[in-house]
C-alpha cells in the first residue's frame, strides 16, 4: 500500500482514506481470528451454529477488504484522471 501511495503520490486526504480502511481490514482479520480461535476451544466438533457464526465474520473481512479495494479504484482513478 505505501509503495502504491508513494508512486502515485495522491492528495493527503486519499492517504488517510487508504490507511484507515487497510486497518479496518486488518482488525475484522484479527476479530475472525479470535472468533474462529474461541469457537474452537470451547467447542472443538463442528457444529451448525458455530460455523454460521465463523462464516460471518469472514463475510465482514470480505466486505472490509471490498471496501479497501473500492478507495484504492477511486484514489487511482482520483489521482490519475481527476
Amino acid at each position: 500500500m505505501v509503495a502504491t501511495l508513494s508512486i502515485i503520490q495522491p492528495k493527503l486526504l486519499w492517504w488517510g482514506l487508504a490507511l484507515m480502511a487497510s486497518l479496518t481490514a486488518i482488525s475484522f482479520e484479527m476479530l475472525n481470528s479470535a472468533i474462529e480461535s474461541l469457537a474452537d476451544h470451547l467447542h472443538p466438533e463442528h457444529h451448525p451454529k458455530i460455523g454460521k457464526v465463523k462464516d460471518l465474520a469472514c463475510g465482514a473481512v470480505i466486505v472490509s477488504s471490498f471496501g479497501l479495494l473500492f478507495i484504492g479504484i477511486a484514489m487511482i482513478m482520483d489521482t490519475l484522471w481527476g
